[in-house]
């Protein structure tokens, strides 16, 4: 149980973990140093990318990290990067970042110009890196793709319009439109971008790996498609159901759980599907050549109260039953307990709870 001090009519329950606490977690391939988490990617972490053999993460000041392999200057995260930022994307050698006010930046290997952004180019809402090229959703529901070609993968498809999500792949490319169909574009040498049936429809997110697309639907289910070579899109049972988050690797997909466990298969010749044991809450993934990213949230977390001038937490511990908000104007009266009860803490993210009267004292109650 925690106690608080302070005055509040308005408390502001956070029920998941705090994300400004998220450290990174790698697994799979080092050769490059890539899981080699630094000290500054341990708290404060808000975002994760693979590349290659390279791992980005984005803080909670906006600023940008990288490391591991660096042979095309990827980790070298240069000063505009370093704060204002508000999403990452790595691609095999390069590094992308998209700023708050929905301009781009890249950097690292440019053979074929994925570095390159429009100078044109504004109002960016989401990024996406592939092997060679980069991809651009704008506010308006478009998106724009340059880099390497050779497959068709920046040749975005006439009147493609109302895109809500992009991911891309070796070379080829996803959207994701506001009616939850998927469509894609590129190299189709093993069917990645011949979509299936079930992913017309129903769609809430998607990703992509070297030679295989993935797709999780509204009710939980995976569905994938393309390379298979090492059984990365044969989707075990318990990745059907539950499911919140997808990424693909090279030859390996990974998959976060409603509950924030992950699950992962396919190739695992260095490790990258052999998940940790007690990883903790994940709130995010992702996957490169052959390694696999997860931000982990703090292990308790945290129930914030403000209002004005006040600003207390309380810190509890994870637990399947709910915890009761209890509250009293004076140290020497009776709890009370608010009429807006807050659900087990893997429940809702945020709820509000009107509080009456010169509330002096807080604190969680197990019944």
């Amino acid at each position: 149980m925690g106690l608080a001090l302070g005055i509040c009519r308005l408390a502001v329950l956070s029920l998941n973990a705090d994300p400004t606490d998220g450290a990174v977690v790698v697994w799979g391939n080092n050769l490059s140093g890539q899981a080699d988490v630094p000290v500054a990617a341990l708290s404060a972490v808000t975002a994760i990318a693979a590349g290659d053999s390279h791992t980005v993460a984005l803080k909670s000041d906006g600023s940008v990290i990288a490391w591991g392999w660096n042979r095309s200057g990827q980790t070298n995260v240069p000063p505009p990067a370093k704060s204002g930022v508000k999403a990452i994307a790595a691609g095999a050698f390069h590094t992308v970042a998209l700023n708050n006010d929905g301009s781009v930046l890249a950097w690292g290997y440019n053979g074929f110009g994925q570095t390159q952004v429009p100078v044109d180019l504004s109002g960016v809402k989401a990024i996406a890196a592939g092997r060679d090229h980069t991809v651009a959703l704008k506010n308006d529901g478009s998106v724009v793709a340059w880099g390497h070609n050779g497959s068709g993968q920046t040749n975005v498809p006439a009147g493609l319009i109302q895109v809500v999500a992009i991911a891309a792949g070796g070379n080829f490319t996803l959207a994701l439109r506001s009616n939850g169909s998927v469509v894609a574009w590129g190299n189709n040498e093993y069917d990645q971008t011949t979509v299936p049936t079930v992913a017309l429809s129903g769609v809430k997110v998607i990703a992509a790996g070297f030679g295989h697309a993935l797709a999780v639907k509204a009710d939980g289910s995976t569905v994938a498609w393309g390379w298979n070579l090492s059984g990365q899109t044969d989707v075990p049972l318990s990745a059907r159901s539950d499911v919140a988050g997808i990424a693909g690797g090279t030859w390996h997909t990974v998959a976060l759980k409603t509950d924030g466990s992950v699950i992962s298969w396919g190739l695992n010749n260095f490790g990258q599907t052999s998940v940790p044991l007690n990883l903790g809450r994940v709130t995010a993934i992702n996957a490169g050549w052959r390694h696999t990213l997860a931000l982990v949230g703090s292990a308790a977390p945290k129930l914030r109260l403000t209002q004005g001038p006040v600003d207390s937490t309380l810190s509890w511990p994870a637990r399947p039953t709910p915890y009761v908000l209890q509250f009293k104007a004076d140290l020497m009266a009776e709890w009370q307990t608010s009429p807006s009860i807050p659900v087990q803490v893997d429940g809702i993210n945020t709820m509000n709870v009107d509080l009456v009267g010169d509330v002096q004292f807080f604190r969680l109650f197990t019944p």
